[in-house]
């Protein structure tokens, strides 16, 4: 290895790697530095507003139908990508399952924590139960969509 090539390697290492390490840095320092000053302003803002009440007069049950009927919204949308894959084609949905799993995690933590907050109502039981079904489908039901897409459109995973 001569001299310049460890010279270009060098330079490949900084341009590729440390600039745009110390840009996204300097970017996140500058933007915590803004959230610092402009969030005590936010605060006093939220724990005056109407819509703060608003918000805190849904029921737990009404919020958390919210929740688990957008986290199975989102695993609809992730899986409707492999509606444009032309038939017979194979198809390698690697990270498919793992954001399925994710967003079911996610569902069902933003229920459990609405479910833990006092000031709100219990809300109806009935859909109570339909939201504990509805926190644990994102995944299998992804999972279902998913392969019942593979084989209407004649799709091979592998």
């Amino acid at each position: 290895m001569t001299m310049f090539a460890a010279q270009d390697e060098w330079d490949w290492l900084v341009d590729h790697f440390l600039l745009p390490f110390l840009v996204t840095l300097a970017i996140l320092l500058l933007v915590g530095g803004c959230i610092k000053v402009v969030r005590p302003r936010i605060a006093r803002a939220w724990a005056d507003s109407t819509l703060r009440r608003r918000f805190l007069a849904v029921s737990k049950a009404k919020m958390c139908f919210l929740i688990a009927v957008l986290g199975n919204l989102l695993v609809v949308l992730m899986c409707s990508p492999l509606l444009r894959v032309p038939p017979g084609s194979g198809v390698k949905p690697v990270a498919l399952p793992a954001l399925m799993l994710v967003t079911n995690v996610g569902t069902f933590a933003l229920c459990g924590k609405v479910a833990k907050q006092a000031e709100r109502s219990d809300g109806s039981l009935v859909l109570q139960v339909i939201v504990l079904v509805l926190c644990f489908t994102p995944f299998v039901g992804g999972v279902v969509l998913m392969n019942a897409i593979a084989v209407v459109r004649n799709l091979t995973f592998g």
